[in-house]
């Protein structure tokens, strides 16, 4: 092989691995700067909420260009990242308001809802209210982003259960203007499932079962359009 040819040759190599470099530090981060970020994050977290965070794995938000991590406080998993207006974010509180806002209704679901399998919560705004720490305020103290999920074994009838998906959507409206709340029937020996997607208050009141009819949204899905 000619000289000028394994110079061609190194030059391409070059070319390629400085390439390669770029897209994996653009997909994946720095690894050294996500490991940093991730263990001066934790440090600040135990600072924030007085409590011992264990780092489960450092992340590179590729989309925002932020580096962050996974963390657990006790049996609680949540995610922080490098943030310009509060040096960092992270959703303990969003978590922790979950399932408070299920303990709340688990009972009033068992009730209203027999045959009802599952009741989670999920946020749906991730940074607002920003809390200081180290308490937490309950999630209806503050205009917390959430929704209420709802799932029941049993095919959605139109006359027996408006009246108590009432009864939830407007109790979960008076803990927050911005709750919302969902319910989705499933009945497997048809392939098939309701969903009833009912707004927060912000968007409108449901007071009756005639409201909840009117002002939530159903949909039906079957095969493999299904969400559960």
């Amino acid at each position: 092989m000619s000289r000028g040819l394994k110079m061609f040759l190194s030059i391409i190599i070059g070319i390629v691995v400085i390439v390669t470099s770029f897209f994996y530090v653009s997909l994946y981060g720095m690894p050294i700067k996500k490991t940093l970020v991730a263990k001066s994050i934790q440090k600040d977290l135990e600072e924030k909420y007085e409590e011992d965070v264990e780092l489960v794995g450092a992340v590179y938000n590729f989309k925002d260009k932020n580096y962050g991590g996974v963390y657990k406080i006790e049996d609680v998993e949540f995610y922080a990242e490098e943030n310009p207006e509060f040096d960092f974010i992270d959703t303990y509180p969003n978590e922790i308001w979950t399932i408070q806002i299920v303990e709340d209704f688990v009972d009033i679901y068992k009730k209203s809802f027999p045959r009802g399998i599952r009741i989670q919560s999920n946020f749906v705004h991730s940074s607002e209210p920003h809390v200081e720490g180290p308490e937490i305020p309950r999630y209806d103290e503050v205009d917390s982003w959430l929704n209420l999920d709802i799932t029941i074994d049993e095919a959605f009838n139109d006359e027996d259960h408006w009246e108590a998906i009432a009864e939830i959507a407007s109790l979960v409206q008076e803990k927050s203007p911005k709750i919302g709340s969902s319910f989705l029937f499933v009945e497997e020996a048809e392939d098939r499932e309701t969903f009833v997607s009912c707004p927060d208050l912000e968007e409108q009141r449901i007071s009756s079962a005639k409201d909840a009819k009117n002002k939530c949204d159903l949909s039906v899905f079957t095969g493999e359009q299904r969400r559960d």
